[in-house]
């Protein structure tokens, strides 16, 4: 529930507990030119870190919202400016730092390149699994679920009372 808590602590604190493991990727999650981009995905240390997201066993991962300041850190990592453009190119939500709209499709728009792991990886995981709280993320959830990247949900009852809902 608290998006400032570092991505990397939770991290360390999930794979000790599972006694898995967890890669980091040592970069700004968004870049404003695909050449950046490129030349950071074939950085040897993040090339590694994006292989470890094939042939995942397990992913846990949880679904951003675009609309609620207190739960998505992407209204931490992009300007007002990148939050209505992804809006308008009709974005809900996020996972893997990657925006979706409301049917899943992932939703790209210029000057805006993430350095993250490919949607692709949920969907070929063997268990995705969407760690999610807040009816406010209604849409963006059901988004996750529509395009394929979680193929299981933890839900607190407002979310999963506000799905029923969307999917009558």
């Amino acid at each position: 529930g608290d998006p400032t808590y570092d991505g990397l602590e939770l991290a360390t604190t999930v794979a000790q507990k599972f006694n898995a493991s967890y890669t980091n990727i040592v970069s700004p999650v968004y870049v404003d030119h695909m050449l950046v981009q490129q030349a950071l995905l074939a950085a040897p240390q993040i090339k590694k870190a994006l292989a470890a997201t094939r042939n995942l066993d397990i992913a846990l991962t949880g679904i951003g919202t675009l609309d609620d300041t207190n739960g998505s850190s992407y209204l931490f990592t992009g300007s007002e400016n990148d939050l209505k453009l992804a809006k308008e190119y009709g974005a809900v939500g996020h996972v893997l730092a990657r925006l979706m709209d409301k049917d899943g499709n992932e939703v790209t728009f210029p000057n805006h390149y993430p350095i993250a792991a490919p949607l692709e990886a949920l969907r070929e995981a063997d268990w995705s699994i969407g760690i999610v709280a807040s009816k406010k993320k209604a849409l963006a959830t059901l988004a996750a679920i529509k395009g394929g990247y979680i193929n299981c949900l933890i839900a607190d009852e407002s979310l999963a009372l506000e799905l029923l809902k969307l999917t009558k």
